[in-house]
């Protein structure tokens, strides 16, 4: 639970105001502080270290980001965790963002990555064509 909850509050962080940026902060900084406990509780558990990474990351930390990535690619390695669906995506995608946040860049992203980013992205395609991000009309012109 604690990882989907610092999962879902640094995939927001990108839409925080100046308003409410500290009260925003203060619950991230708060994340972060029972992320760390329990990182140094459970130091091989395969599913800590990538929200660790993603907080870390909102909050610009960038050399504790790549650590955490790093750190959740090797507890990765769990023959058990990899057997989850859930395994291959996270860990081709945590392969992709490790040789980007540390400038080697691979010639193409991982097919798996790949593969997730639309299966992610398929469910909201239609509204963001038709709406205000990208106001695509040319059917309607045509008709």
């Amino acid at each position: 639970r604690l990882c989907d909850e610092a999962l879902s509050a640094s995939a927001n962080t990108s839409k925080l105001r100046k308003k409410d940026g500290k009260s925003k902060f203060g619950k991230l900084q708060t994340l972060l502080r029972r992320l760390l406990q329990e990182a140094h509780r459970l130091p091989h558990h395969p599913r800590l270290f990538f929200p660790l990474f993603t907080l870390l990351r909102a909050l610009g930390r960038r050399k504790g980001a790549v650590a955490a990535l790093r750190q959740h690619l090797e507890n990765g390695q769990d023959p058990a965790w990899r057997s989850q669906p859930e395994a291959v995506t996270r860990l081709a995608l945590s392969q992709h963002l490790l040789a980007a946040l540390t400038d080697q860049s691979p010639p193409q992203a991982p097919p798996a990555y790949v593969e997730s980013l639309f299966d992610r992205y398929a469910p909201h395609f239609e509204s963001h064509l038709q709406g205000d991000a990208l106001r695509y009309q040319v059917p309607v012109l045509l008709e």
